[in-house]
């Protein structure tokens, strides 16, 4: 299953990565997640929509990343989980209220 802990999981190896810009394999990070190679790209695509980093592709399946500092401050709060999180809250709360 592909869920917010997965998401966190991937956020936490990019910051990990100690580097302006990180370029790997999507094929090995893929592997390492136990998900498909399209996934990582997917994954990649959303932090880049939502201004996270910035993305190319190298050519032979290999992915240049550069993390903005809105991705270290998202993984610093919490990342993914910290959203699924506060929506899951405030879902209760409502329901609460009515």
């Amino acid at each position: 299953m592909f869920d917010s802990k997965k998401k966190d999981e991937m956020v936490e190896w990019l910051a990990n990565q100690i580097s302006i810009d990180i370029t790997f394999s999507s094929a090995d990070m893929a592997r390492e997640f136990g998900v498909q190679d399209v996934v990582i790209r997917l994954f990649l695509q959303q932090l880049a929509q939502k201004g996270l980093i910035e993305y190319s592709e190298a050519g032979s399946g290999r992915v240049c990343c550069y993390p903005t500092m809105n991705f270290y401050d998202f993984h610093r709060l919490g990342g993914f989980t910290a959203i699924e999180d506060g929506l899951l809250k405030n879902i209760e709360k409502l329901e609460l209220e009515l």
